[in-house]
């Protein structure tokens, strides 16, 4: 909503995606853990954890070198890419 309106992404929006990257970030380790302890049902859980890991803190990086109304549209638009990823992962089955 913030980019329609031309503002800058808020402070609250900030540290929220900094928290998904955290959270994805401790996911992603203990989906490591588990898989040196046994196989997941289909590899792809790890293909879109490990896109998840890379792909959130480069938007939020090469987003926040441009200006504010980009940055606003790209890390939003990393969240519904993620989202969308991250549901597609739990429907793959456990």
């Amino acid at each position: 909503m913030a980019f329609i309106r031309s503002r800058q992404v808020s402070p609250g929006f900030r540290s929220s995606y900094v928290l998904m990257i955290a959270l994805t970030g401790i996911q992603g380790a203990i989906g490591l853990i588990l898989l040196t302890m046994t196989q997941p049902k289909e590899l792809l859980h790890v293909v879109y954890g490990g896109f998840a890991f890379l792909f959130l803190p480069g938007v939020y990086f090469w987003a926040g070198r441009g200006t504010k109304a980009r940055e606003a549209a790209f890390l939003a638009i990393a969240c519904w890419v993620v989202a969308i990823a991250f549901g597609r992962g739990i429907l793959t089955g456990a």
